[in-house]
């Protein structure tokens, strides 16, 4: 499901659902879907999925690699005294999805020390670093570990 939202100039743009948006954040889900439907098939049973697997995604994860450079971008171009809605304004106007994005959730981000500039809190950067590693989460540890670390 999305919407429509005409501009000054009367364009209509095509602005996606929040669960759309949520899982375009939250890949895994319908990777894993795929995964066991294809496996289904390949063992000549029918695939249906279940409630889980049809449910609609709740969450969106703004550290993804695919918001979060926009939104890097989007911060390092403000000049002068940062401005939170703003930047939120401006990354609404590139970018529909967007629209789900507080200002007050860019604030939670944001390191209160530094007040010249937007600059990201320790947490923040690393639950990015966390999301830019390959595969995601890491959720499982090594098995093997060294006795004498």
């Amino acid at each position: 499901m999305s919407f429509k939202i005409v501009t000054e100039s009367d364009q209509e743009i095509q602005v996606p659902s929040r669960s759309n948006v949520a899982a375009a954040s939250c890949p895994k889900k319908a990777i894993v879907t795929e995964m066991k439907r294809q496996q289904k098939e390949k063992a000549g049973k029918t695939y249906t999925p279940s409630k889980r697997d049809l449910a609609p995604h709740q969450t969106i994860n703004w550290k993804s690699p695919i918001y979060w450079p926009l939104i890097e971008m989007a911060a390092q171009k403000q000049l002068g005294k940062p401005n939170i809605t703003k930047l939120v304004d401006q990354l609404r106007q590139q970018d529909p999805r967007f629209k789900y994005l507080s200002h007050r959730r860019i604030g939670e981000w944001r390191d209160k020390s530094v007040k010249d500039r937007i600059e990201w809190s320790q947490e923040t950067v690393a639950a990015v670093n966390k999301e830019f590693l390959p595969g995601g989460h890491q959720t499982h540890c090594n098995v093997f570990v060294s006795i004498f670390e």
